[in-house]
């Protein structure tokens, strides 16, 4: 039997060494891959949950609530409660030619549970639709709100009566005053900042033939495209944009997590942000550390960061 030459076995050699470095390099791209979706989860999840709790300036008030934003299903539209069945509805207001739109798996359930300062927005239920799952009906009512909403600030100055019938009942003692005051002080003034002025509303003044056609159209766009994301994209959503430039922010820099050197808070901030840096009480927190710390806090009252 012919003994095997040297430059055979060599060349062997050679074949073996090049298979175990393209191996390694797999092993490599394979754990980088993970870390870059672990690092990417983990900042979608803090400009989700961190920013909601912030919002209400701490983190007890949520409770078990899921947060329902684009950003959220974004995140994990995965999650059971954004796959449940879900309506988008519209009801005639109290003010004459002005709706009100939503979501909710059961509309008129939705209306008679409204609170004393929201009946007067659901005088007559008009219309609605039963999309695939909860994220795609967050999705659609997103972009309604971007595209057919008043502008609640420019109907207070323009029309101080619609404006009450829409958002100042007088059940509400809080901003009673609006009631009766052409000019509201200060406070009361702030207070709507928060609540109304601010955010986007669900009220509209398009015909419900109008409104039915636009979400019947959403709805088709959405079983083409193959997810949230897409949807949105195509829809040129104000939302995502804004949520996704936090997002590449924390995994860039510009945006970090702070954790509180006094409390158990955890809250996101811009590197200019004057609430964040000047502070000494916050201290920055690298992302991979955010779901331990998170978890340790709060518990798994929000769909858990397992990343």
């Amino acid at each position: 039997m012919d003994q095997p030459e040297i430059s055979d076995l060599l060349n062997e050699n050679e074949r073996l060494r090049k298979q175990i470095l393209k191996f390694e390099s797999k092993v490599k791209s394979q754990a980088a891959t993970r870390w870059t979706n672990k690092i990417n989860e983990i900042a979608h999840k803090c400009v989700v949950y961190l920013e909601a709790m912030d919002e209400i300036n701490s983190s007890w008030g949520l409770g078990n609530r899921i947060v329902e934003t684009v950003g959220s299903v974004v995140a994990d539209e995965s999650l059971p409660r954004f796959l449940e069945k879900c309506q988008i509805y519209l009801y005639q207001t109290e003010a004459t030619g002005y709706c009100k739109f939503g979501i909710s798996k059961d509309p008129v359930k939705r209306a008679e549970n409204a609170k004393k300062e929201e009946k007067n927005r659901y005088k007559k239920f008009l219309w609605s639709m039963e999309c695939t799952s909860r994220s795609e009906a967050i999705c659609i009512e997103s972009i309604l709100k971007q595209t057919i909403s008043v502008d609640a600030r420019e109907l207070f100055r323009r029309s101080r009566n619609t404006f009450n019938k829409l958002y100042m009942p007088y059940e509400n003692p809080i901003l009673k005053g609006y009631q009766i005051r052409n000019d509201p002080d200060y406070y009361r003034f702030k207070e709507l900042e928060r609540t109304v002025f601010n955010r986007r509303t669900e009220i509209t003044k398009i015909p419900q033939s109008e409104f039915k056609l636009l979400v019947t159209d959403m709805h088709s766009q959405f079983l083409i495209n193959s997810d949230c994301a897409s949807f949105l994209k195509a829809y040129k959503s104000e939302e995502l944009v804004r949520h996704l430039n936090k997002v590449n922010g924390l995994k860039k820099g510009s945006w970090s997590v702070y954790k509180s050197n006094d409390s158990d808070i955890l809250v996101i901030g811009h590197k200019n942000d004057a609430r964040s840096y000047p502070f000494s009480s916050y201290k920055k927190v690298s992302l991979e550390k955010v779901p331990k710390l998170f978890n340790e806090w709060y518990g798994e009252r929000f769909p858990p960061m397992d990343v």
